[in-house]
C-alpha cells in the first residue's frame, strides 16, 4: 500500500466546524428553561405512557402486574361463589331432612 504523505498530513489537519445557527444558545437555555421547570401530574404520567411504559422492563412488569391480578381477582370470585354453592346444598340437604320443613312443605303442597 501506497501512502501518500502529504494527502495524509492534510487530512490529519482538516477539521469541520459549522458555525451554530443564528439564535442557537438562546434555544438552549430555553430548552434547559422548560425542562427545569416543575411539572404537573398530567405531564408527568403522559410522559410515563408514551417514554417509560414502551420500554421492555416496564412493560413486562405492567402485563405481569395485570395478569397475577387478573388471576388473583379470578381466585377471589371462585371461591365465594364455591361458598355461596356449598352453603345453599347445606341449606338444602337440612330441609331435606328436617321433619318440620317437611311438614311445611306437605301442607303446602296440600293446599
Amino acid at each position: 500500500m501506497n501512502e501518500d504523505s502529504q494527502l495524509k498530513g492534510l487530512l490529519s489537519e482538516w477539521r469541520v466546524e459549522p458555525a451554530p445557527e443564528a439564535g442557537f444558545q438562546r434555544a438552549v437555555w430555553a430548552r434547559i428553561a422548560a425542562d427545569s421547570r416543575p411539572r404537573g401530574f398530567a405531564t408527568a404520567l403522559r410522559e410515563w405512557l408514551l417514554v417509560s411504559l414502551p420500554r421492555p422492563l416496564y412493560a413486562s412488569a405492567l402485563v405481569t402486574l395485570f395478569a397475577l391480578s387478573g388471576l388473583i381477582a379470578a381466585d377471589l370470585n371462585a371461591a365465594r361463589l364455591h361458598r355461596s354453592e356449598q352453603v345453599r346444598q347445606e341449606r338444602r340437604y337440612i330441609a331435606s331432612i328436617d321433619p318440620v320443613a317437611m311438614m311445611d312443605q306437605a301442607s303446602n303442597q296440600g293446599q
